[in-house]
This record gives structure tokens, sequence and C-alpha cells, in this order.
């Protein structure tokens, strides 16, 4: 099985989406938990700042209001009485926790924890005063308050300044969020342009070359796999369908072709015709260099040749003419091909010619009507395709010659006598005709000899029926050979027969009939009475000397018979022209 995977390396689409999906989510998702975590820690360090800002600032204003309400004339002095000193005391620590929260709300800015120190010193130094009013006590005091208004100051500065950069940096996440969102974007897009560059224009071209019915190029590494899977699989997929295409067109082709070989095997006149197209048209599907087609004979235990195509067939000894099933063709009922001196090779003459052979059997309704044996220059030369044409043509051609040969043998089984085999006067009726015309357009002669058997009846009633049917049959039997192949000898009825005789002269169809008259004499049968002798009176007549159709004709010859049985019978007389006789006599 071919894979539609291309040999060079490619990436796979669903790879290269997924990723970009995962890629997406991963940034898409981690922009949007880094941006919320980011957030939520600034926001929660602005609000603990501003609650410890917000603290720090209560603190102070509870000091101020603390340093406001004092009183130097009310203030005792630094060394009388314990609750001095825990006051004092507590001050002191409401100054520590002052610094403190300040501190811990910017412990970076140097100057509130300057301004807190300076504080400090001069709340100590206040407090250290005397209680007696002195311009010394307002001054500290005017520092005290001088200090702390600094600090409260510094406090709703700083404040600001935390909470403009808090949100300074959650709109900087936010931005870095946004740009990170829009990269994701990018990234999209870049992934969806990308496939789309890589797919749609091959797949583009695909439906382009579907739609115009193109021929499918082969597939070139897009980079995609799936596509270029795709591309294969159209592009072997175009290639089965052109070559299903040829397929049916060749077979188009052989079937014209065929049913036009058919229709010249069925206006073939006779065998020979039939033979001869089947021959060629054999060689021409083929390349064959030679012919031979090998018929049953009508015993049906023999081959005859048919046709042959190689010049020295007649010296030719075919074992399978004889002895049919020595044939392999013709056991297995297949077509058998080899090359000629190979083991596969048979044995035969007809195996032994050019460089490969084929010899078919030829079938029709189940029964073997004979072989064809085609001879080819090269090797090989006799391929499945070229074997199944000629089984398609020999499945034409076997029927064919089959029908013909059962159709001759109808025709020939009802003009022929049941009795002895001769023609009857059916045949005599349409084929002398068709003789006299044809002589005529040629401007030839046909000669008809009338043959009676003498003292017939006498013959069936001293030795019986059967003695006379066996007497006729022998009659025509000596008939039958003493004439050519292409003569025929007739039984018009009881013991008359005609024999017609082409292209024959007067002179020489009275020397035919004397011939056959000297045949007929010579028979000799016996029965439970004793020999028979069997004699015939003969009359004969040519056209167009003694009539130009078939009733003068006949009448001319019947007249002749009827002087050879008036001068003696066992003779031969010749029809009269313008007056002369011509007569041959047994004694002569």
């Amino acid at each position: 099985m071919v894979s539609l995977v291309p040999e060079s390396p490619s990436t796979s689409l669903r790879a290269v989406l997924w990723i970009g999906v995962v890629v997406t989510l991963f940034l898409g998702l981690g922009t949007f938990i880094v941006t919320v975590y980011r957030v939520v820690a600034l926001s929660d360090a602005r609000v603990d700042a501003r609650t410890q800002l917000h603290t720090a600032h209560r603190a102070a204003l509870q000091r101020w209001d603390e340093i406001r309400d004092l009183d130097p004339s009310r203030q005792p002095h630094i060394g009388d009485g314990p609750a001095t000193q825990v006051e004092l005391q507590r001050a002191r620590q409401r100054d520590l926790q002052l610094g403190g929260l300040v501190r811990t709300a910017s412990p970076d800015d140097t100057s509130l924890a300057a301004a807190v120190i300076a504080l400090d010193d001069a709340v100590a130094a206040w407090q250290a005063s005397p209680p007696a009013p002195s311009a010394k006590e307002d001054r500290l005091l005017e520092r005290v308050r001088t200090r702390h208004l600094a600090v409260i100051e510094r406090l709703g500065g700083i404040e600001r300044a935390l909470l403009t950069g808090f949100d300074e940096r959650i709109r900087g996440t936010v931005a870095v969020a946004g740009m990170m969102m829009l990269l994701v974007g990018l990234l999209s897009i870049t992934l969806v342009v990308w496939v789309l560059r890589r797919t749609a224009t091959p797949l583009e071209q695909l439906a382009r070359l579907a739609a115009t019915r193109a021929p499918f190029p082969v597939p070139g590494a897009t980079g995609i796999r799936e596509v270029d899977v795709l591309a294969g699989a159209l592009h072997q997929l175009d290639v089965a369908v052109r070559d299903h295409e040829q397929r049916l067109a060749s077979a188009h082709r052989e079937a014209i072709e065929l049913t036009r070989f058919g229709e010249r095997v069925q206006q073939a006149l006779d065998e020979r015709e039939l033979h001869q197209l089947l021959g060629d048209h054999l060689r021409e599907i083929s390349g064959a260099l030679a012919c031979q087609t090998l018929v049953q004979a009508p015993d049906g235990e023999r081959l005859e040749l048919a046709r042959n195509d190689l010049v020295d067939a007649g010296r030719l000894q075919l074992p399978i003419a004889s002895e049919p099933m020595r044939c392999r063709a013709l056991r297995t009922l297949r077509a058998v091909t080899a090359d000629v001196g190979t083991a596969a090779a048979c044995r035969c003459p007809l195996a032994e010619v050019g460089g490969s052979y084929l010899c078919a059997p030829m079938l029709a309704t189940g029964t073997t009507v004979g072989v064809v044996a085609l001879q080819a220059d090269g090797r090989g030369a006799f391929a499945s395709d070229v074997r199944r044409r000629v089984q398609a043509a020999l499945a034409f051609g076997a029927p064919a010659l089959a029908s013909m040969r059962l159709l001759v043998a109808t025709q020939e089984r009802a003009l022929r006598d049941p009795l002895t085999g001769a023609f009857n006067r059916s045949f005599l009726a349409e084929s002398l005709d068709q003789r006299l015309a044809a002589a005529a357009r040629r401007h030839g002669q046909i000669g008809v000899i009338m043959v009676d058997l003498d003292h017939f009846k006498q013959l069936n009633d001293t030795h019986g029926h059967a003695v006379g049917d066996r007497a006729l049959i022998a009659a025509v039997a000596a008939l039958q050979a003493g004439v050519r192949r292409g003569d025929a000898v007739v039984r018009v009825g009881g013991e008359e027969l005609v024999v017609v005789l082409d292209d024959c002269t007067v002179s020489g169809a009275l020397e035919t009939a004397e011939r056959l008259r000297v045949a007929v004499e010579r028979i000799q049968l016996e029965s439970d009475r004793g020999d028979v002798h069997v004699r015939a009176s003969l009359g004969v007549a040519v056209a167009p000397d003694h009539g130009t159709d078939r009733p003068s004709l006949l009448d001319a010859a019947d007249r002749a018979l009827y002087r050879a049985k008036r001068d003696g019978r066992n003779t031969v007389r010749c029809a009269r022209r313008r007056g002369a006789r011509t007569t041959l006599s047994a004694a002569s």
C-alpha cells in the first residue's frame, strides 16, 4: 500500500494549531494571573500603607493636641514627684511610638526621620525647662509646635506620594498586561495568517485543478503534512481515475472493434471467407506473423487445416490432426502460450516457429469447434491483454463458424436424399438455375447427365426392396466417386438420377457419362437369390447447346435418356442438336 505521507520533513497542521492554542492560553492565562496577583498585592500594600500613615497621622494629631494644651505655668518641674516622672515617661513613649509609626509608614524617608528626631529633641528640651514662664520657654514651645507641624505636613506628603506611587504601579501593571494581551493577539493573528498561507493557497490550487478537470501534479513539500497528504491522495486518485478512464476507453475501442468484427463475421458467405476474416483479425490484434486454424472434420474424430499462413505448412506433420487430444489447448479448453524452445513449450510443429506461440481452443456452446495457433517473432509476445482480445475474437468467430457449419449441415440434410445421400429435387431446382445463370455470365457451359437404372423394378421384385436400396446406394456412390468435387449427383425420384457438371463441353460430358456407366456396371451385389448386376442408361445434354434454362435442358437430357432406353439400355445418348445425333454405345 502506498503511503500518502510525503517523505520530505513537514509540520503537522494539527500540531501547529495545538501548539498555538496552548501557547496562547498559557500566555493569556499567565498574564491574567500575574496581573491579578500584582494588582491585588499592590492594592493590599496600598491599603496597609495608607492605614499605617493614617495611624501615624492620628498619633501625630493626638500628640499635637497634647502639646497645644500644655501650659508652661501648669507644667511640673522635671524633678518634682513621681507623677511628673511618670507623665514625662508616657510622653517619651508616645514620641517614640509616633517615631516608630512614621518610620514604619516610610522607612526610606530620611527627612521624615530627621523631623521626628528634631521633634523629640524639642519636646525633651521643652519639658526640661523650668515651670516659670520665660522667653526661652516660649521659644522652646514654639519650636516644638513648628517641628510637630512639619511632621504632620510631611506625613500628608508621604501619604500622597505613596498613594500616587501605588496608583502608578497599578496602572503600569495593567499596561504591561495589556501589552501582553496585545502580544498574544498578534501571535494568534500571525499563527492564523501562517496557517492560511500554508493551506489556503494549495487548497485553492487543488480546487482550481479539480474545477478545470486538469491533472493533479505530483505534490510538493508545502510544509503542512495534512495538505501534502491531501495533495498526494488527490494525485494518486487522479492517476487512478485517468488510468481507469484509459482502460475504459481502450475497452470501448475494443468493443467497437469486436462489434465490427462480429458484423463482418455475420456477413461471411461461406466457411472459407470466415476463416480468412478470423485469421486476419487475430493477426492484427495480436501482432502474430502467422495463423493456423484447424477445425473438426465432419466425422468429429480428426482436425482439418482450414487456414495456414506458414510457407512450408504443406510439409508439416501435425500429430494433432489425427489425434486432437494431443493438443494441450483442446485437452484443457484453455489458451496455451509459451516461448519456443522452453521447457513449457508444446512438442508440436506449430509451437516451433518464431519466438513464441499461442494456441486457443474454439468453443461454441460448450462444444469444441477447432483450435487456432498463432506464432510471433519475439518472446513473450502474447501477454494477458493479447490473450484476452484473442479469446474475445474467438468468442465471436467460433459460434459463427459452428452456426455456419450447422446451417450448412441443415441445408445439406434438407437438400439431400436420406437414403442415398445424394441431393434431392429441391436442390436441383435451385442449384441448376444458379449454375446456368453463372455460366451465362461467363459464357461457360453446364452439362447434365440423366441416369436411370435399368430394370430396377424387376430387381426389386426379384431380390427384394432391401437389395434394391443397396443397389441404389451403390449406384449413387459410384456416380459421386466418378465426378469432380464441384459437381452434383441428384436423386430426382425412384431410380432416376441427375448429374450436374460445371464447365463441361459436350465431348467432356459424353466421356464422363461413359465413365459413370462403366462404374455402375462394375457394381456387384449379392443376395439370397443370387448375384445382382446393376446397369444404367444415360442421357447427356449441355447448355447452351441443348437448352439455356433448366426445363429445356432437363427435357433434352430426358429425351436422350429415352433414346438410350429405346436403343437397348446400358448405353449413353446425347441430346440432338440441329438434327444431328451423337451416340456412344456400350459396345464402343
